[in-house]
């Protein structure tokens, strides 16, 4: 569960709220530069919030324990090429 209030970062990402329910998948897409990486960086504590909160699985953005509750697949594969790269994570080669 992710839960995101009013988040921002210095610079970065502005006013976000979200929220990610178990059994949900999310996926982030935007042009360069538009605060992907910040977002994910910022989920795993590697980017300090200036205000609002970040909470993953329960536990503050800055917990970081919550570097092995999250999972990125780079740009530039594409749906099918990301799905070649996920090798024993079936489980989510079937979703894409």
């Amino acid at each position: 569960m992710i839960r995101i209030d009013q988040l921002r970062v210095a610079g970065k990402l502005a006013d976000l709220t979200l929220a990610v329910d178990p059994g949900e998948v999310v996926v982030v897409v935007g042009s360069r530069g538009s605060g992907k990486s910040t977002l994910i960086r910022t989920l795993v504590g590697l980017h300090p919030i200036a205000a609002g909160s970040a909470a993953l699985a329960g536990l503050p953005a800055s917990d970081a324990r919550n570097r092995t509750k999250i999972g990125v697949v780079g740009g530039g594969l594409g749906l099918h090429g990301a799905a070649h790269h996920l090798g024993e994570h079936d489980h989510l080669r079937r979703l894409l």
